[in-house]
């Protein structure tokens, strides 16, 4: 079993002052989309989608593509509510391994430019190796 690092997810992660419910049941529309965390913490509702990578052996741009889509198909109650966001993140998950090779991930040009004029920005979580 080999323990190099790896793309493991892209997480969606929109933050707002508005209740992202009828946005969390939009995405939820399509079936390769999984509502993680959904709540309210002082006044800020937080909604994290992901699309998991070694459910469908998915790469990053794959993923990323398959999310634009999503966005691009929602209804218009759920774009305005993607508008409304205060934050609207694309994150892609790493597990750090223990041994060579290195995890390469790369993202086209034109699909960051996408990404960007949705009002986005990108992120990178690195998960601590896990062994089991």
């Amino acid at each position: 079993m080999s323990n190099a690092p790896k793309f493991i997810n892209l997480d969606l992660v929109l933050k707002s002052s508005t209740d992202l419910g009828p946005l969390a049941h939009a995405f939820e529309q399509d079936a390769r989309v999984d509502i993680i965390a959904h709540h309210e913490y002082a006044g800020e509702f937080t909604l994290i989608a992901e699309l998991v990578a070694h459910i469908d052996g998915l790469d990053a741009a794959t993923l990323t593509q398959h999310f634009l889509a999503v966005i691009a198909g929602l209804p218009q109650e759920a774009i305005e509510l993607w508008k409304s966001a205060t934050t609207r993140r694309f994150d892609y998950g790493f597990e750090s391994g223990e041994q060579r090779p290195a995890c390469e991930v790369a993202v086209p040009a034109t699909t960051l430019v996408h990404i960007g004029g949705l009002g986005a920005e990108i992120a990178v979580t690195v998960y601590p190796f896990d062994p089991s």
